[in-house]
């Protein structure tokens, strides 16, 4: 056997299954956040490339499917920390002759939890970073918008036009 195989089955043998699912669990987690790309508050780039000089109605509803994604991310990363919450306590109070039966439904859940949260987490961050940003167009796009009366060329001749 290989040192990596030894070291593998010392540290099964060692140590519980809660242990193990533990350590899953922190590991999961932190594969999820370091994987993660936050973008930072850059005015110039809002202004350049978020409005595009499309209409407030425009922005608003993308504003509001984002607000959608963002509660969507609310929502799972809710019922996944339930979910890693009631999976250790499940596997914590595993005693008695069907403990192994309570183990494994306790990481059941455990690790269904801890993949909701895994989905639900990014999926808040980009909802709410859109839902800034089109709000952001939006308001931009409302501030551009100017009405204007001047002379013109008609039909009949030179006449006075209203744009707004």
């Amino acid at each position: 056997m290989s040192c990596c195989n030894i070291i593998v089955n010392h540290f099964f043998i060692q140590f519980s299954m809660k242990f193990c699912f533990v350590f899953i669990l922190i590991f999961s987690s932190f594969l999820s956040l370091t994987g993660q790309y936050v973008t930072t508050y850059d005015p110039q780039k809002e202004y350049n490339g978020y409005y595009k000089g499309k209409p407030e109605s425009y922005y608003r509803d993308l504003a509001k499917k984002a607000s959608k994604v963002k509660s969507a991310g609310i929502l799972l990363t809710t019922a996944g920390t339930t979910g890693v919450i009631t999976g250790a306590l499940v596997i914590s109070s595993a005693t008695g002759p069907d403990s192994d039966e309570k183990e494994k439904t306790g990481a059941i859940i455990l690790l269904s939890g801890a993949i909701l949260m895994d989905v639900g987490i990014p999926l808040w961050i980009y909802g709410g970073i859109k839902k800034r940003n089109n709000l952001n167009a939006a308001d931009l796009a409302v501030k551009n918008h100017t009405t204007s009366l001047y002379l013109a060329p008609v039909q009949s001749g030179i006449g006075l036009v209203c744009r707004f």
